[in-house]
């Protein structure tokens, strides 16, 4: 009796499922039947519809000034810099959990801005969810990972490079004193000029300073998002030596910030 009792209010169900190869999600050979656990949905029909947090209405009209951070078209040239790379390096990128996420950063996605702002209207900052009539829903890890390619699993990303392995270091001093040379006078060096000057070159430099512009632009993309940003050098420093970094939760608390 209480066993059945459980079942009816606990969130979680229990279901014998075949095991999945988590590299290819295809079934595994000789498939094995294992005790999985899942979150039920946790919509009640017979309970009233959730009230939608009060926040400010947006349009296009109202709010010019918004600006989307994680729209970034690829630049001229950086598909044809990817296929160069995957050619090497496609079986590194797989290791390290970002295959998908930099063969994504090659297409262009039209960017629906009334649709983006029908979905904001739904978003309640004081629980990081969207709360729909029928019930709310957020942007999990599942989803970074699926639709992202970005793995939650690896090294973290603010680990030193000294950390991980013994010449990442030195890989990423080649990419600040790179920086040294390439500056302006300001201080800063734009993106296209990184692109021009380290494109084609063969060298390790190359491949680290082609995932700097990856994670500048495509990973982590800021309101000046134009010139390339100092902090991802102990990360693409990390990448380009083997290292497999957990970039999913720290995208995920970026979309959410």
């Amino acid at each position: 009796m209480v066993e059945e009792e459980f079942s009816k209010t606990s969130i979680i169900e229990e279901r014998v499922e075949l095991m999945v190869d988590p590299a290819t999600c295809e079934v595994i050979q000789n498939p094995t039947e294992r005790t999985g656990y899942f979150l039920k949905p946790s919509l009640n029909l017979n309970a009233l519809p959730p009230k939608l947090p009060k926040i400010q209405s947006f349009s296009s009209s109202s709010n010019p000034n918004v600006v989307f951070l994680s729209h970034s078209t690829p630049r001229e040239g950086w598909k044809t810099w990817v296929q160069n790379l995957e050619e090497t390096h496609e079986p590194v990128w797989r290791k390290a959990g970002i295959f998908d996420a930099i063969k994504g950063s090659t297409y262009h996605i039209a960017k629906s801005t009334d649709l983006i702002y029908s979905l904001v209207k739904k978003w309640c900052p004081d629980t990081n969810t969207f709360v729909f009539p029928w019930g709310e829903t957020t942007v999990t890890l599942e989803d970074v990972f699926i639709l992202g390619g970005f793995s939650p699993l690896g090294v973290s990303v603010s680990s030193s490079s000294s950390s991980v392995e013994e010449n990442v270091e030195g890989v990423e001093n080649e990419l600040i004193k790179l920086y040294g040379k390439l500056k302006n006078k300001d201080n800063h060096i734009s993106q296209l000029r990184w692109q021009e000057h380290l494109m084609g070159c063969g060298t390790q430099i190359e491949y680290a300073g082609f995932l700097t512009l990856w994670l500048t632009r495509h990973v982590f993309p800021s309101k000046n998002n134009w010139r390339i940003w100092q902090k991802v050098f102990a990360m693409a420093s990390m990448i380009s030596c083997g290292a497999k970094l957990a970039f999913g939760p720290v995208i995920l608390a970026s979309i959410r910030r």
